[in-house]
């Protein structure tokens, strides 16, 4: 159990979102230092509409007899769809492929893809991703010439065999998917979005141009420049598929190709040209292209968009600058976002470019449906500020690029949110969707200014694109002293960063210490220096409360000590523990000052209250960035259930304060809770000293509730059970039947390497349209590391790792709270960059291989101590493109699972 004076609590720190020390047994908050405080039951799920499907849909769907489709597809819907409006379902074909008779390996390429870049999509346009696997053999039952991922013509010439006709097998798979998708996650629309690159380029424009009825909108990319024209003959060729449509066995239908909204992109770098190859083309085809396009891939890309235009087709193309094929997949993304959204039926919004320094506007893109609702535009700074000189109204079905124009020119360092709000709402909280971005700078600054007690500092840093492209990865955020001593353990690798970072020294008040965004180097070095910002370090202010109020009481006396070091003087404010301002009259304290002064406050204090008084920088009053807080509470012994527990509670919320009358007969209180036969209900009574008399939140039960019986929680002094007649305070509630809030989520990989991104989702958490935040601690060191619905996290060390989840109300209480384990293994670094998951069967064969035969002999241990010293970099540049995974994965991983796999390693055991 825990025992409040050993430290053992919750604790909120806004300034870096909330810090959370707990038992997992108990889960106790406070607003400062020794109070029993709250994290408990309550939570709202937001500002967005209600979901109508809040879990995802993973599927690999096997052909069964009887389906008009010969090959399996995956599927995948996302979370949090927004309202009951059907979607349509967005096809990405893999982008590169290879023969290979092992269909295992074309099933692979196809869960990489949905992995890499599939739920990217999905979630960002909220439609659901079928990614099919099509097969390209080497050698059975078609040969290498059958290039089926580019539905090429010799592919489409076949009248028999599992290939035959492959766009008509896709287009029963996208039949049976939407049957599915319908049935068990959410309703789909009809007419389906395509999305491809390389050889999936090359497929989805041409299965549009076959199939344009069933097609919505298409992105293709990096096809080398040869977009099938909607023509018969040019330059005395006759154009048969797939340069043309003179062999097209049905009826050509220009008119609905017409309306298929195509975007067709290319890189100005042409470093692979798909004509070249001759499993793609064959020679006559080759000759024809050169004879129809061009021998030059951009000259083709130009002559494809002269034709569509004259053939009045709706296709955007557009040329990426001094960028190649590859890199195209990654810079193309935010358009095709822009391209597909008017399509997929959501409310969506890009900002057009970011924004530079002195900026007094900023261009955005917003779709909004046509069974949508007006949406106002605003732009908010990160902090909260409204910069919106006018709101921008965007009606229902429009989609439209507009300037929003600023109150105040934006600096270097600024971030700020462009949200979609219902029309008339300002409240940036109540956002239906935002962009976020910062100002285009190299911009580094301490968000907080250094005191001389603090282990941290706090710090944003931003990167312009010039030096993004410049230096790449190879820029670090170093925080040093005066002498260029680094005081963090590690640089920062940093495009846009902001947290606090530990410090490795204690600082001193007057120390100078710099935060530096500088080029890769072993150390702080002025010359690599792009960018810095200097600060002193001041004397933190002295602060306690000098009296605790007694009920009835209209004003708190504290005690204050400013420093003389400080630029500015320090407010103090009241508040509860919800977050609501108490404060009547800000007491201000000038630098040098020290003072015993009181705090007004709006009402009079009531038994059990319990608030904190906040030292904000003097004109603040967000109590989020307090430079201290003290807890207190009304002078009275207090007990109350500050929610009703039901039967499916594994918790108690509960709130209780101790009178200093009472502690002065008592050396020590504690806190039980028991059913109708005194039977206690939590595993220890919870200590309160004298120095804690007050708390709130939730406690762990060691038993189901039932419908209809009486519990009580009780304040008595301490002894070795419960004792009814002794008690200074209780509250006695009758158990509901009504099934209380529930933390839950999952995570992906299930069994994950170290240094592997793990993805954790807590949408099956309920009920989600009360649930305000969700709250993760990924190191069980009592500490909140991320928040948000999604979040990852990746860890370094193998082994359990207990994960903790908390979702809160609106007011900041807790509603529920869960943990789960999460079984960390030794990672294979290059194997898993390749498969795409650890939990691929070749590297779990491989890992197999390392555990039993490597490690425990010297050699194989050298071997795998300098295989993990060196891979992980290796490993970051093979995962960044599909081509190397694939060329990695057929060239290394699997032979060596191969010959893992003949000596008897299987990974069944991994």
């Amino acid at each position: 159990m825990v025992d409040i004076a050993d430290g053992n609590f919750v604790g909120v720190d806004r300034s870096r979102k909330k810090q959370v020390a707990t038992s997992r047994r108990n889960v106790l908050k406070t607003t400062g230092a020794g109070v029993l405080g709250a994290i408990g039951f309550g939570a709202t799920g937001g500002t967005t509409s209600v979901a109508a499907s809040s879990n995802e849909f993973e599927a690999t769907i096997h052909p069964d007899d009887g389906d008009d489709f010969n090959y399996m597809y995956h599927l995948y819907g996302p979370p949090r769809i927004r309202d009951d409006q059907e979607r349509p379902l967005l096809v990405m074909p893999v982008p590169f492929s290879q023969p290979d008779d092992d269909l295992g390996s074309h099933v692979e390429d196809a869960e990489n893809w949905i992995e890499a870049r599939g739920r990217q999509f999905a979630r960002e346009l909220e439609v659901p991703v079928l990614v099919p696997v099509i097969p390209w053999f080497e050698t059975e039952p078609e040969d290498e010439t059958y290039c089926a991922p580019a539905l090429d013509a010799e592919t489409m010439g076949l009248d028999e065999g599992p290939l035959e006709r492959f766009d008509e097998q896709l287009l029963a798979a996208i039949d049976d998917a939407a049957d599915r998708l319908t049935d068990e996650w959410h309703p789909v629309a009809d007419g389906v979005l395509l999305n491809g690159f390389l050889y999936g380029g090359l497929f989805v424009n041409r299965f549009a141009a076959l199939h344009p009825e069933r097609v919505r909108a298409v992105a293709a990319g990096g096809f080398s420049g040869t977009a099938l024209l909607p023509e018969t003959e040019a330059n005395d060729t006759t154009l048969n598929y797939p340069i043309g449509v003179a062999d097209v066995d049905e009826p050509f239908d220009q008119t609905a190709f017409a309306d298929v909204d195509q975007f067709l992109y290319t890189g100005d770098e042409s470093e692979m040209d798909l004509v070249d190859s001759d499993l793609v083309w064959n020679e006559e085809q080759r000759q024809d292209v050169t004879d129809v396009y061009s021998n030059d891939p951009l000259a083709r890309f130009e002559h494809s968009e002269a034709v569509y235009e004259e053939a009045g087709l709706e296709a955007q193309f557009k040329q990426y600058d001094d960028t190649s094929q590859f890199e195209t997949q990654s810079d193309a993304v935010p358009d095709i976002l822009s391209h597909f959204r008017p399509h997929a039926g959501v409310t969506g919004i890009d900002i057009r470019e970011r924004p530079d320094p002195g900026a007094e506007s900023i261009e955005v893109e917003v779709v909004v449906p046509s069974d949508g609702d007006p949406v106002d535009v605003r732009a908010f700074h990160w902090d909260g500020t409204d910069l919106t000189d006018q709101a921008i109204t965007v009606q229902p079905g429009e989609t439209v690029v507009e300037t929003v124009e600023l109150v105040e020119p934006l600096e270097a360092g600024d971030g700020l949110d462009i949200a979609l709000l219902e029309e008339g709402v300002t409240d940036p909280d109540e956002a239906l969707r935002s962009a976020g971005e910062t100002v285009n700078a190299t911009h580094v600054d301490f968000t907080r200014q250094p005191t001389d007690d603090d282990d941290f500092v706090e710090v944003i840093a931003t990167v312009s694109d010039d030096h993004r492209d410049t230096d790449g990865e190879d820029l670090e955020l170093r925080i040093v002293d005066a002498d260029g001593v680094d005081l963090i353990d590690v640089p920062e690798y940093v495009t846009i960063w902001g947290d606090r970072l530990p410090l490795t020294e204690e600082l001193t008040e007057g120390d100078e210490i710099t935060a530096a965004i500088q080029e890769a180097a072993d150390e702080y070095d002025e010359e690599k220096v792009l960018v810095s910002e200097q600060t002193t370090v001041f004397g933190h202010p002295e602060f306690d409360v000098a009296e605790r109020p007694s009920v009835g009481s209209e004003s708190i006396e504290v005690n204050i000590d400013v420093p003389a070091t400080r630029d500015d003087g320090v407010d103090v404010r009241a508040f509860r523990p919800d977050g609501s301002d108490l404060t009547a009259d800000v007491l201000t304290v000038d630098p040098g000052k020290n003072v015993q002064d009181r705090v007004g406050l709006t009402d009079g204090l009531e038994a059990g209250d319990i608030l904190e008084i906040a030292l904000l920088e003097e004109g603040d009053e967000d109590r989020d960035k307090a430079l201290q807080r003290e807890p207190t509470s009304a002078d009275a012994s207090y007990a109350t259930f500050t929610q009703q527990p039901s039967d499916s509670d594994e918790y108690v919320s509960i709130s209780v304060t101790v009178s200093d009358e009472d502690f002065a007969d008592h050396d020590e209180v504690e806190v039980r809770v028991v059913d109708e036969a005194d039977d206690e209900l939590i595993e220890e009574p919870i200590l309160l000293p004298p120095e804690i008399p007050f708390g709130y939140g939730l406690i762990e039960l060691t038993r189901d509730l039932t419908e209809g019986e009486e519990i009580t929680l009780a304040v008595q002094p301490q002894a070795g059970e419960y004792k009814p007649g002794e008690t200074l305070a209780s509250d006695t509630v009758t158990v509901a039947d009504d099934a209380g809030p529930t933390a839950s989520f999952t995570f992906s990989p299930e069994s994950p390497d170290v240094e592997t991104e793990v993805t954790f989702d807590a949408s099956a958490s309920e009920p989600a349209e009360k649930i305000e935040e969700y709250m993760w601690d990924f190191t069980d060191d009592d500490r909140i590391d991320a928040t948000g619905t999604e979040a990852t996290h990746t860890f370094s060390d193998p082994g359990d790792h207990e994960v903790t989840l908390y979702i809160m109300d609106d007011t900041d209480m807790p509603l529920a709270v869960t943990t789960e384990t999460v079984n960390v293994r030794e990672g294979c670094f290059i194997a898993t960059a390749a498969c795409g998951t650890p939990d691929h069967d070749q590297v779990e064969t491989l890992r197999a291989f390392r555990d039993s035969s490597l490690k425990g002999n010297t050699i194989g241990e050298l071997f795998v101590r300098l295989y993990y010293g060196t891979s992980p970099p290796v490993a970051d540049w093979i995962a960044q493109s599909p081509r190397r995974r694939s060329i990695v994965r057929s060239t290394v991983v699997r032979p060596a699972a191969r010959v893992a796999s003949a000596l008897g390693f299987d990974g069944s055991d991994a």
